[in-house]
This record gives C-alpha cells, structure tokens and sequence, in this order.
C-alpha cells in the first residue's frame, strides 16, 4: 500500500455463526495551524488534540504562547526554528513529551520562554521521541515544588531513549545541565551546537546515567559554556557515557570555592565515561583545563586533540584522579 496509513481499531462482525475480523485503514491525516491565517486549527495543542498516532501537525510561522502536551505517534512540524517560534511564557515547559514513541516527532520550532523545575524547555520522560531542527534558547529551569535543585534548563531527558540532533541550545540555564540534563536511558544526542549556557554543574550538559545503561554524545559543537563543574560536560552516575567525535571548546568551569572550578572542557565524577576522538581546545578551569576525572570505576580518555586548555592550579589538558582510568 503506498503512502502513510493509520489504522482503526479491529471490529468484530458476527454473520451465520462465523466471526469476521475487519481493519480499515485511512491515510495518515496533515493537520494545519496558523495564528493568523487559514488552516485546520490556530492553536497547536487544539490540533494535537485532534490528532492519532500516524498524523502531521503542520505549523505556519507565526508565534504561538503555549505550553505543549505532545502526544506518542504525532509528529509536530514548524515551519522552520527562524519564523515558528513557541514561547512558554515562563509558565511552565514549552513542551512536554511523556511516554511518546520513536514516531514522536518536535522540529523546525524556536522554543523558548519555558520555565520549570525540569526541563525547562523540553521535558521529556520514557520512550523514544525525536527532537531535531530546533533552536531551543533562553530557558530557565528553577527549583521549586517537589525539587531542590533545577534540571535542564533547555532540555531534560529522564530514562528515555530519545533522540536529540541538529539542535541549537543556547541561553539556557540550571543548576544541573544549563543546556540539557538527562538521567537514566540510552539517549543519542548528536549534531548539536550547545553553546553560551551556564550551569552550577555541567554548564553545556549534565548526564547522571545508570548502571547498565549507556548515552551517546556524538558529533556534537559544545563552546562558551559556563559552570562551576564541568564547564562544558558534567559526567556521572554507574552506567556508560560514550562521548566521541566531538568539539568542545571554550568552555569554562568557574571556581567559587574550595573543590570548585574542575572541568573546563568536561568532567568525569564517579563515572565510566569513555571520552573519545574529541578534540577538546581552549577551554579553562581551576583543575583540569581539558578534562578532570576524579573515578573508581573504568572510564577512558583516549585518542583526544587536547589543545591550549589552561588551568590555573594542576592539570591543564587534563587531570586524571582515578586508579582505572585507560590513556
């Protein structure tokens, strides 16, 4: 059959004694959204409503205040991050994504304006959703509620396989992850540019994650961010962080007090991070210009470009704490 389709639920027919099984499929529908103009709907969330998993919610430029509950199999399509634009009106995410499959798709928007204790422009929890081609900046997340600290300001990923790329992160901030945070899952964050957001640890990204689990941070600019761990990587928790083929300069971890500042380019805290094939160059810190490692575990600093990183106590390219660590 070409083309798209969804599927209705299965009927049951009863005819001379026999059950007959029924399916009918209809092609997967293109649902419009224009603030000002002709289409389906004006507000995003009244077509997302409207929406069933196989459809498109198609959005014209314009500006939309809302705060999005995306449903699992819906893609949402802006027409590009520079003219579609969702502000959260620092009422809470700009979007929230919770249990939504590998069909879930959040592109082509500017997200900003969001405010909350996780995630402040993207929240994300469970599942496997797509997040691509957008430019998520100036978000905060700030404790509150239920939470002591704050977690993602641009986006937070919480035992989710989600797939971030081609994204910009910038302006954003937190204590924990000024650009992303996440926590538990395989995610794949690749292609991104995370740049000028600010943290108390991980000022570009933050990433706790758990024993037998793994993330993947590929291909990846991450500059000028700031932090007082981990300037532009905060890396922790049992499980395995892969970071490779990335570019992370200009970063910075700010000392504020005793044990502070460690980390410009990255830092490894308890954790089996395998750090690979980046090239990690003008960065700075008070320990560990390029990269501090302070672990019991086996984490890996291998076949980096470490280039022009300063540190102003020990460790300038890196400063490795830890028995098991494999150069």
């Amino acid at each position: 059959i070409a083309g798209t389709w969804r599927a209705l639920p299965i009927r049951l027919a009863a005819a001379t004694g026999a059950v007959l099984l029924t399916m009918t499929l209809l092609p997967a529908r293109n649902l419009t959204v224009d603030d000002d103009g002709p289409a389906d709907f004006r507000v995003i969330q009244d077509a997302i409503g409207a929406a069933v998993a196989g459809d498109v919610v198609a959005v014209a430029a314009g500006t939309y205040r809302e705060n999005l509950l995306l449903k699992s199999g819906v893609a949402i399509v802006g027409a590009g991050s520079s003219v579609t634009i969702i502000d959260g009106g620092r009422l809470a995410s700009v979007a929230r994504l919770i249990d939504c499959d590998g069909a879930t798709r959040l592109e082509g928007f500017r997200l900003t304006g969001g405010q909350a204790g996780f995630g402040g422009g993207v929240r994300i929890e469970r599942g496997s959703p797509v997040i691509r081609f957008n430019e998520i900046v100036g978000n905060l997340a700030v404790f509150g509620g239920s939470y002591l600290y704050s977690y993602g300001g641009g986006v937070a990923v919480l035992q989710s396989a989600a797939v971030v790329s081609d994204n910009v992160f910038s302006g954003n901030d937190a204590d924990y992850g000024g650009g992303l945070h996440l926590a538990g899952g395989s995610p794949r964050i690749t292609r991104n540019l995370i740049t000028g957001n600010t943290a108390g640890a991980g000022g570009g990204v933050d990433a706790y994650v758990f024993f037998g689990a793994d993330a993947l941070f590929a291909a990846n600019t991450i500059s000028s961010n700031t932090a007082i761990f981990g300037g532009g990587l905060e890396l922790g928790g049992a499980g395995v962080p892969v970071v490779t083929n990335n570019l992370i300069f200009g970063n910075s971890a700010v000392a504020g007090g005793a044990g502070t500042g460690l980390g410009g380019g990255a830092d490894a805290y308890y954790s089996n991070a395998q750090i690979i094939n980046n090239t990690i160059a003008g960065n700075a810190a008070r320990t560990g210009g390029g990269v501090a490692i302070l672990s019991d575990g086996a984490p890996r600093l291998a076949n980096n470009i470490l280039l022009e990183n300063q540190a102003s106590s020990a460790g300038g390219a890196a400063d490795l704490e830890s028995p098991g660590v494999a150069v």
